[in-house]
């Protein structure tokens, strides 16, 4: 827990919300003299997102004037008698001395911050943001304390459960849903409808205060106990994304990027021009019956290989739109490399002129691809022929090939940017790049689906389907530590059978061909959340912890995962109902 006075930070403007809304702050002073006080706190993760914020009221708060001023003659307060923010947080220092430098102490022993919080040197207090005081409680990251972490828009259970010391001694607990981005806000409030005491409270699941269901986005969930006298006190706090789907036919693989978006406003009369940044989340796609990979840039589809399923995305482009008002600039990748497993070949696409600029043949049936990391040397793993090839991204040409890799379905890079490892039939398999030879296997039992690497965990992150994929057959994603190649982690273990009747017409390999549906979803979180698709959905969990975070539904099998760099969205493909998810992993920007 710490305390800061917001007013250090620079921030002038700052929303006051309580656990039942907002506050209205208090009226803003005038260059003539007098400002605000505001008291309010925020609840933190360790990971730096707002899951709720709140007001805290009738609070001491003194203030003493330094130097400076243009208005006011008050120049200390709350100094020798008691000076309190109302019961929404807000007070007022009528006729302060404002344009002003002051020093500033709160008293929040009453509500359980630390007391007393003081600064130790002047900060500038103006009329309009006047002196903020903000308690900030820290609450832990990505706490698995919830039954559901993500629903579908639509298709979202009845109920919802918590986990955590719960009591109805005073009253039944209560669930409060605040919407994320820079400004939470309160959107839903609800009952338990049942408790285990000391152990669990369910919900209704929360809806929008008209009724309807929650929109897309991510959400902070704030679960309270009932205390004596009406008030609510902290048990924990989770989250909650609600993701969107999308009609796309046998989407099957999937990329992300993170696109900047500059608009420029230029005033034709003047010349003076203004530019906005932005940036936003966009899937390149593959669709696996209509041959093409979609762009990021406004979805164009670009005419590919036979049975697209992989693509990479790399380079940067710049596509301009340009008015004489109103300009537009929006930069992403370049090209992607796509693994087309009907035709034994990748394409280079080039984003800039929508168009195949190379096919190059690899291995019999090409399933999944990585990338080095300076996105100069792409890794095709091919399970027909049980191959890796290098391709050259400069050159457009295959470099080396290494075989002897059965089943090969699955590829990632090694932390340490020397190795590569393939995941096939009962190994995976570790080619060293100086000799491009196999230098070590691991065995397991089963088909390798997926293969990611945490670079900061030093561990890979797989998915093993043993028998597939008849009703005695079971799924399971593991973790491997690289460093003694220990498997730390398990997560949702199931039956894999509900892959039988999905094997895209018979043209897939395996029906449980999952190429890079395995990856890790935060580079945000030190590389500490994996995801993987499941045989009836799909599961992120924490690779530093070791538990399961969220679990999801989807109608038919999950094919590919993919999240943006900044981790913002995770994208789920599922070509057997024709549709693409997706699932905000926290808060926008």
């Amino acid at each position: 827990m710490k305390i800061v006075p917001i007013a250090l930070l620079g921030l002038c403007v700052f929303l006051t919300c309580n656990f039942d809304g907002c506050g209205v702050p208090a009226q803003p002073g005038t260059p003539a003299g007098g400002f605000p006080v505001t008291t309010y706190s925020v609840t933190e993760d360790s990971n730096g997102n707002i899951v709720s914020t709140g007001v805290v009221p009738f609070t001491e708060v003194s203030g003493n004037w330094v130097s400076g001023g243009t208005g006011g003659t008050v120049t200390s307060f709350g100094v020798i008698g008691p000076f309190l923010t109302d019961g929404d947080g807000n007070g007022f220092v009528s006729n302060g001395v404002v344009n002003a430098d002051w020093t500033s102490t709160v008293g929040w022993a009453p509500v359980g911050c630390p007391a007393p919080g003081s600064t130790t040197y002047p900060f500038y207090v103006d009329p309009i943001g006047g002196i903020s005081w903000t308690c900030v409680i820290y609450v832990p990251a990505e706490a698995g304390t919830t039954s559901t972490h993500y629903v579908l828009s639509g298709a979202a259970p009845s109920t919802i459960t918590a986990y955590g010391d719960f009591s109805t001694t005073y009253g039944d607990p209560v669930l409060k849903v605040y919407v994320g981005a820079a400004t939470p806000g309160l959107v839903s409030t609800v009952s338990a409808s049942s408790v285990v005491s000391g152990s669990s409270a369910t919900f209704p699941f929360p809806e929008q205060s008209n009724g309807s269901a929650l929109a897309e986005g991510f959400y902070g969930i704030v679960n309270t106990n009932a205390k004596s006298g009406g008030s609510q006190s902290w048990v924990n706090s989770s989250y909650l994304a609600v993701g969107g789907s999308n009609t796309l036919s046998s989407a099957f693989g999937v990329d992300a990027a993170d696109i900047q978006d500059m608009l420029k406003v230029c005033n034709p009369r003047t010349g003076q021009c203004t530019d906005t940044y932005s940036t936003y989340s966009a899937p390149i796609l593959t669709q696996y019956y209509s041959d093409q990979v979609v762009s990021w840039l406004y979805g164009t589809a670009i005419p590919v290989g036979s049975e697209p399923v992989a693509v990479k995305g790399y380079g940067s482009y710049t596509y301009a739109s340009i008015g004489p008002a109103i300009s537009i600039y929006l930069t992403g990748p370049a090209n992607a490399i796509v693994a087309n497993s009907g035709s034994s070949s990748v394409s280079i696409v080039s984003f800039s002129t929508n168009t195949d600029v190379k096919d190059i043949a690899v291995g019999a049936r090409p399933m999944a691809l990585a990338l080095n990391s300076a996105a100069t040397m792409a890794y095709v793993a091919s399970y027909g022929n049980g191959s890796l090839a290098e391709v050259n991204l400069s050159t457009e040409a295959v470099t080396r090939t290494v075989g002897g890799l059965t089943g090969a379905l699955s590829v990632a890079m090694d932390p340490s940017g020397s190795y590569v490892w393939v995941g096939g039939t009962d190994n995976i398999y570790e080619i060293s790049l100086s000799t491009f030879t196999v230098v070590a296997s691991v065995p397991v039992s089963g088909s390798v689906t997926s293969l990611a690497a945490s670079n900061a965990q030093n561990e890979l992150v797989y998915t093993l389907v043993q028998g597939c994929c008849t009703g005695s057959s079971t799924y399971v994603a593991n973790e491997l530590l690289l460093s003694n190649l220990s498997k730390p982690g398990a997560y949702a273990q199931a039956s894999a059978s509900p892959f039988a009747p999905y094997t895209m017409n018979g043209t897939l390999p395996t029906a449980a061909a999952l190429p890079q549906a395995t990856n890790i979803v935060s580079a945000r979180f030190s590389n500490g959340m994996g995801a993987s698709s499941t045989p009836t959905g799909s599961v992120i969990y924490d690779l530093v912890t070791h538990q399961q975070l969220m679990t999801g539904t989807t109608p038919t099998p999950v094919r590919g995962i993919a999240s943006d760099p900044d981790a913002m969205f995770a994208y789920f493909t599922l070509p057997d109902s024709n549709e693409y998810v997706s699932v905000p992993l926290e808060y926008s920007p």
